[in-house]
C-alpha cells in the first residue's frame, strides 16, 4: 500500500553516440522538446530537494534507528520549506 500517490516518472532523452555512420549525432527536435518539458518540472523538484537540505539535520548523516522519527523528520522539513515558499509567493505580488 502506497502512502501516496507518485506521478508517472519521465527521464529525458540522451543524445547518442556518434559512430562511423553517424558522427554527428543530435536529438530531434521533438526530443529537444520532451527533454525542455521534462526539465520544466524536474527543476521544482530539485529545489525542494535542496531547500530541505537547508536544515541540517538532512544534509548530515542521521544516526537515528527510528524510522517513523526519521520520516517526521523529513515531513516537517518539507512543511518548513513549503511555508517558505508559501510565504515568498505571498509577499512578492
Amino acid at each position: 500500500k502506497k502512502d501516496y500517490v507518485a506521478k508517472k516518472f519521465v527521464i529525458g532523452y540522451k543524445k547518442p553516440k556518434s559512430s562511423k555512420n553517424n558522427p554527428n549525432a543530435q536529438l530531434t527536435k521533438e526530443q529537444k522538446a520532451h527533454n525542455k518539458q521534462v526539465a520544466k518540472e524536474r527543476i521544482y523538484v530539485e529545489h525542494a530537494i535542496g531547500g530541505m537540505k537547508h536544515f541540517r539535520i538532512l544534509r548530515n548523516e542521521c544516526r537515528l534507528k527510528n524510522i517513523k522519527l526519521k520520516n517526521k523528520i523529513v515531513g516537517l522539513a518539507a512543511a518548513l520549506w513549503n511555508f517558505r515558499v508559501r510565504f515568498r509567493q505571498q509577499n512578492d505580488l
